[in-house]
């Protein structure tokens, strides 16, 4: 998706989120995240977390201390539609592409 094409789905109303998921094994956990998702007005995002969800309950709970304290959270996150990041995205498509590149 071009830039362009990006501002006209957030203009449309589309919001940007992605989603969480946790692997785990015995002391060594990741918390990872999704690629960007972009839900369409009047569409729901958890069922595209669902497949986040599962890797985390499958992979997740197996890691001490963090596997176990990550993998409820990113359950919570993704049954919740996943984090919502279009405030960032659009403030970083509306900045100028110059004062992009000094950060």
């Amino acid at each position: 998706m071009t830039h362009d094409e990006l501002r006209a789905e957030l203009a449309a109303g589309a919001r940007l989120v992605f989603f969480e998921f946790c692997i785990s094994l015995l002391v060594v956990s990741v918390r990872c995240v999704s690629a960007l998702h972009v839900i369409r007005p009047g569409r729901r995002a958890w069922p595209r977390g669902v497949p986040y969800s599962l890797v985390s309950l499958l992979l997740g709970w197996w890691g001490v201390p963090l596997g176990l304290l990550w993998t409820p959270l990113t359950l919570w996150v993704n049954c919740r539609g996943g984090r919502d990041v279009t405030a960032e995205v659009s403030r970083l498509l509306a900045a100028p592409a110059e004062s992009a590149r000094e950060e």
